[in-house]
């Protein structure tokens, strides 16, 4: 059972790398040379607050000891629909940008999207003969320690806090007080 600690953390990573390069690019697209701080810096504040809300409520949910029904669907709820308002905002800013394509592809000839999909095959090669240099294959130890690192203080370590029996029935609130003190943390530097 620990190998699929090990293969979701390996998932986790790769879609974290895809959705951080997405949202490099969605910001890189979306600023100029005199926005891109602001921009950049509005992500990240409510990126980093967002371990401060959703903590601080399950700090405030959790009140016993056992973690029951009637305490675990309230929290499935209300972060569901968070999670669906944050799907649907994106799937608005996806949109907009479908929209702005598809407009450009009526423009452009066939042969220009097959330069396109070259492109991007090309750029995908380059990426991997990049990856096999000495510098990048000394870059991926501190990319796996981060990784491992992230995945002990976020998820392990929480985990560890709320089955320490010494800590008494106040145990599982911990958990989300872990997570307000870590997002305080991260946001202080």
């Amino acid at each position: 059972m620990i190998w699929s600690f090990y293969l979701t953390s390996v998932l986790l990573g790769v879609g974290a790398a895809i959705l951080w390069t997405a949202e490099g690019a969605y910001l890189a697209a979306n600023s100029d040379e005199h926005t891109t701080s602001r921009n950049t810096g509005v992500f990240w504040a409510l990126f980093q607050c967002s371990l401060l809300g959703g903590n601080l409520y399950v700090y405030l949910s959790l009140k016993a000891d056992a973690i029951t029904r009637t305490t675990r669907y309230p929290l499935f709820f209300v972060f569901s629909v968070v999670c669906a308002i944050g799907l649907v905002i994106y799937a608005c800013i996806i949109w907009r940008w479908l929209i702005e394509r598809r407009g450009q592809k009526l423009q452009s000839d066939p042969i220009e999207q097959k330069t396109a999909l070259s492109d991007v095959i090309e750029t995908f090669k380059i990426a991997l003969r990049l990856l096999k240099t000495r510098n990048m294959l000394l870059l991926l130890i501190p990319f796996a320690y981060t990784g491992f690192s992230q995945t002990f203080f976020q998820t392990v370590y929480a985990t560890c806090i709320g089955h320490t029996i010494k800590y008494g029935t106040t145990r599982k609130r911990l958990i989300g007080l872990h997570g307000v003190l870590v997002g305080v943390g991260e946001i202080i530097g």
